[in-house]
């Protein structure tokens, strides 16, 4: 029969399972786990009862389970294992029960038997290495103090930042006791990207691929003068209609011209309007080309300036308005 925990214990578990996040009991499946368990040892297939005694204990956990799987555990070499099944097992027997001292003298005798190692790091560890022992992290606190194994092999991992892993290996005997110095690996070569060093020597190896590429300087410079030639249009246009914008201007002051008092005096007024309208189109004409110009002259500079195989140099351009004309100018030195 598995000796099951008091209804204090009981009460106390399920009171503190939905603050810890305790797993779901179950235990019929438990049970039924622990029975097939059982049978399995009684025929001597131990390899196959422990994994089932480790299910019930934790779906359903038993003082009389606890004990079962850690003489399973005796039995396949896993002291360190099977010690801290009893001691699980011990903490769960009630206060009188007479399994108590028996378990105690099996506890004792297992911890003579059982190996232990002791793993310690080599002075100067790189900061932030790790240690694991058969896949279980160790704290600072583990390494250093000599603790239970189980017979056989084990593997100790060193990982560090920036630096190689290490793997060792060390195999204990029953009642062995061993200490393993264990250290980071070698330093992680910088090859994933290229020094400043590197890339300062690798930037003039590439300038002629990106400089010395006809088409692309070749048709910027197309383009810079293409701009310059619309540029030069739309000057044109502006300093055309500017003096048409003069010329209706003037119209207009000829038909109405100013009297003494201060009034016009137009002789023909629909003649004068249509001028005077005229005189306003042709100055908002005026000023749109003149924008437009200005903009594709200074594009075409910046282009024909930044273009590749460009010597050194400085272009200015001038422009210049008066009343009745506007003048362009470029100087340039190479």
């Amino acid at each position: 029969m598995r000796a099951r925990l008091s209804a204090v214990a009981v009460a106390t578990s399920l009171f503190l399972a939905p603050v810890s996040g305790a797993q779901t009991r179950d235990p019929a499946t438990a049970d039924a786990l622990f029975r097939e368990a059982r049978a399995l040892m009684k025929q001597g297939d131990y390899a196959s009862a422990c994994p089932k005694l480790a299910d019930s204990q934790r779906l359903d956990p038993a003082a009389g389970t606890a004990i079962n799987l850690g003489d399973c555990l005796e039995k396949l070499g896993k002291l360190a294992d099977a010690l801290q099944a009893h001691r699980e097992a011990l903490d769960l027997l009630q206060p009188g029960d007479k399994r108590i001292e028996p378990l105690k003298a099996q506890i004792a005798t297992i911890e003579r038997r059982a190996p232990r190692l002791t793993i310690t790091l080599a002075p100067g560890a790189p900061s932030g290495t790790t240690v694991s022992r058969d896949g279980v992290l160790l704290g600072q606190g583990a390494l250093g103090t000599a603790l239970p194994t189980n017979v056989g092999p084990h593997e100790v991992i060193v990982t560090a930042p920036g630096y190689t892993e290490r793997r060792f290996a060390a195999t204990l005997a029953e009642g062995e006791g061993k200490t393993l110095e264990v250290s980071a690996g070698d330093p992680l070569a910088a090859t994933t990207e290229p020094s400043p060093a590197h890339s300062s020597r690798a930037l003039p190896a590439m300038a002629p691929a990106r400089d010395d590429g006809p088409p692309r300087g070749a048709t910027q410079r197309t383009l810079g003068w293409v701009l310059m030639g619309v540029g030069a249009v739309g000057l044109g246009v502006g300093v055309f209609e500017l003096v048409q914008w003069q010329a209706a201007d003037d119209r207009v002051k000829e038909e109405c011209p100013v009297r003494p008092d201060g009034t016009y005096g137009c002789g023909d007024l629909d003649k004068a309007r249509a001028d005077q309208d005229a005189a306003r189109r042709d100055a908002r004409i005026s000023n749109a080309a003149f924008g437009v110009g200005a903009v594709a002259v200074v594009g075409g500079v910046v282009l024909l300036l930044t273009a590749p195989e460009q010597k050194s140099g400085a272009l200015r351009v001038r422009a210049s308005v008066a009343t009745r004309a506007v003048g362009l100018s470029a100087e340039s030195a190479w």
